[in-house]
């Protein structure tokens, strides 16, 4: 009598453990995705951050260029209108 309690009880177990077993390899299959994604998006935000300082770098030179070249056009202008007066 006793099995007769017991024995489903224990088959629904052994599915329960199945059906878990088959749930967690699930689970570590997309920890493993996350850890991926992680990955790359923590190279893109390097990425990012590189780039965005390069922009700041060739920005500078640029005004820097721009600077350089009104100067030399102010100058240019000046002289040649003290040579005009």
């Amino acid at each position: 009598m006793l099995f007769k309690v017991v024995a489903p009880k224990k088959a629904r177990l052994a599915e329960a453990e199945e059906s878990l077993a088959e749930t967690m390899k699930i689970l570590n299959a997309k920890r493993e995705e996350l850890a991926e994604v992680e990955g790359k998006l923590a190279n893109l935000k390097l990425t990012f951050a590189e780039m965005t300082d390069k922009k700041q770098q060739l920005e500078f030179q640029v005004w820097s260029v721009l600077s350089i070249s009104l100067s030399s056009i102010e100058s240019n202008v000046q002289c040649s209108l003290a040579l005009l007066l």
